[in-house]
């Protein structure tokens, strides 16, 4: 009796055993398929993509950057009317893109950088500032001389952040030199197939 009582137990934790390894070939081969499925930020940005809403701050650049108010903007017309550097309309390819304002459409080109930077380098002021300087220009450089830099953050899917760099000019109708910062919220476009 204590024979069989001791091979029943065998039989059971080889049973056991086999159960988690199973399990756990399961669990291997679902948290691949996951990380397969989730896709890099250049992947997510690809496609086109229309602002919904702009949210501004207006700041005094004297008087310690106080606060003097914020708006939401979510009409088109509205947005048209902020400033000629929201970008309205934006569309990524690999590293290309073409950026619609209230000014007109640009091409460009975007580079992807650490802690959700985009960098973006008009195409014509790119071209002038390499012909000036007749010579190769880092990524760094040409984007002093003819970019900008912006943080990004994808929200779930189809949905877009960007915060642009901060606009500075003298409000005549306060008579004061501010700082403007804009938050553009975008949407993706759908793509027909």
């Amino acid at each position: 009796m204590l024979f069989l009582k001791q091979i029943m137990n065998k039989i059971s934790d080889m049973h056991i055993k086999r159960f988690l390894i199973v399990l756990a070939m399961i669990l291997t081969g679902s948290a691949c398929l996951h990380a397969q499925d989730k896709k890099s930020d250049a992947e997510q940005l690809i496609g086109e993509w229309a602002v919904e809403k702009v949210e501004t701050q207006l700041f005094a650049q004297q008087q310690g950057n106080r606060l003097l108010e914020t708006k939401t903007y979510t009409a088109a017309a509205d947005m048209r009317n902020i400033n000629a550097f929201v970008p309205l309309n934006i569309r990524l390819h690999e590293q290309e893109c073409t950026v619609e304002t209230s000014a007109g459409t640009e091409k460009g080109r975007y580079l992807l950088k650490e802690h959700n930077i985009l960098q973006y380098l008009q195409e014509d002021l790119q071209r002038q500032v390499q012909q000036q300087f007749q010579q190769q220009l880092s990524p760094e450089e040409l984007t002093a001389m003819a970019g900008m830099e912006c943080s990004y953050s994808l929200q779930g899917s189809g949905a877009l952040v960007l915060k642009m760099p901060a606009v500075f000019y003298n409000d005549n109708n306060r008579n004061l030199a501010v700082k403007l910062v804009c938050t553009c919220y975008y949407r993706k476009k759908s793509t027909r197939q």
